[in-house]
């Protein structure tokens, strides 16, 4: 999806050819809790692999999750969230389960489903506890401190390269630094 070649099929527009067929098997899994089960059996299987995100790789579900979010199509990303939603009977916590917070974000906000996300436990959801809410990829054990073993003059030295650093972006205009305003602690105390 990286380029316009990727969004014609046979050179006619995919953003004209799939949402047809999407639309064909929402209605179908919508009426039909054999078919819907059965859909959901081979598009969003209980048993995948977490450690990378959910749009990367080749199953069904990552092509479809990376469809969900292409903005290039915005009649399949539309059909392709709705069929991926009534796949999750019509639930937006089992939809953010199982195509991540940060994939669902749009459709949920969309189609004003914000409300419907709580902080109940799904029954489907996996039992691993370190799994991002935002991408649905498990995450890794939190590792150590990187300065837990600097002496304070290496700490010393690092904080200096990073200021040469920001340094350069200022002057390059990639950044502009901006002094702290004098006022600042009460800039929090001035919105409530």
């Amino acid at each position: 999806m990286e380029n316009d070649e990727a969004v014609n099929i046979n050179g006619v527009p995919a953003d004209s050819i799939l949402p047809p067929l999407v639309i064909l098997m929402t209605n179908l899994v919508a009426d039909d809790t054999q078919a819907r089960s059965k859909l959901k059996e081979r598009i969003l299987p209980s048993e995948f692999d977490r450690s990378k995100p959910l749009n990367v790789g080749e199953s069904i579900r990552a092509c479809l999750i990376r469809l969900m979010t292409n903005t290039l199509l915005g009649n399949s990303r539309e059909t392709i969230s709705t069929l991926l939603y009534t796949l999750c009977d019509s639930n937006a916590n089992k939809f953010v389960n199982q195509v991540g917070y940060g994939n669902a974000i749009g459709y949920l906000v969309n189609h004003q489903l914000m409300g419907e996300l709580n902080n109940t436990v799904d029954e489907n959801a996996p039992d691993d506890k370190n799994i991002n809410p935002i991408t649905g990829q498990i995450e890794e054990e939190q590792k150590e401190d990187p300065f837990k073993d600097m002496t304070d003059e290496e700490k010393e030295r690092e904080a200096e390269r990073l200021f040469v650093l920001f340094d350069r972006l200022n002057k390059t205009g990639v950044i502009k630094v901006m002094p702290k305003p004098a006022d600042s602690d009460n800039i929090v105390s001035d919105l409530d």
